[in-house]
């Protein structure tokens, strides 16, 4: 599989790209989608900022991030250990699952 930027580059020429090609991509979307959304709502609801060298740092871990993840296929930069169709994966998918329903059962009761 190419790499995530000959992928975007691709499509941006007008090239299609392989059903498996955007499959991955969208699940790196997703990886990295939940990762700086994480971070951000870290920063908006902290108590203070943080110091200047941790925001930097942490700037330059995302860049970081971001690069690895273009210049590696995206089912590379995802692994196996998310590869949905993991065994694995499933399992501690359908673990999450539970424990979010009965978060969202718990707090749907009452609220009518």
């Amino acid at each position: 599989m190419r790499a995530l930027v000959e992928i975007i580059d691709s499509a941006k020429d007008g090239d299609m790209p392989t059903h498996e090609e955007c499959y991955w991509a969208m699940l790196v979307y997703n990886s990295m989608f939940i990762m700086e959304h994480r971070e951000y709502n870290n920063v908006l609801l902290a108590e203070k900022p943080a110091p200047d060298f941790i925001r930097k740092m942490k700037a330059e871990n995302s860049f970081n991030t971001y690069q690895n993840m273009l210049r590696k296929s995206p089912k590379e930069f995802m692994g196996p250990l998310n590869d949905p169709r993991n065994p694995e994966y499933q399992k501690f998918r359908k673990m999450g699952m539970k424990i979010v329903s009965k978060f969202i059962n718990k707090e749907g009761k009452g609220n009518d």
